[in-house]
């Protein structure tokens, strides 16, 4: 998989704690907002590292998910944590 991903500048101070608490799961992702408005979603949760190809985008504060605007990320999160890391973690246990 391909990612349109290019570092940018981060509002200073604009970060957003996305969090999936359903059925006893407690899962967050951390947003930061580019100038623009758009949110980029970041995982780093290290017992789930392996879902990430080894070039996949990461930063310090963890592996790039996707970039969306502010009314779809916690409605995109909550799919991809259903359809992504939920399927990783019961594949892998």
């Amino acid at each position: 998989m391909e990612y349109d991903f290019d570092p940018p500048r981060y509002v200073e101070g604009m970060h957003w704690h996305i969090g999936y608490y359903e059925n006893g799961f407690d899962i967050e992702c951390v947003a930061y907002r580019r100038p623009d408005g758009t949110w980029d979603l970041f995982f780093d949760d290290c017992q789930d590292l392996g879902l990430f190809s080894p070039g996949h985008p990461r930063l310090d504060f963890g592996a790039f998910l996707f970039s969306t605007d502010e009314n779809m990320a916690e409605r995109r999160f909550r799919v991809w944590v259903e359809s992504e890391l939920l399927t990783f973690r019961t594949s892998t246990t």
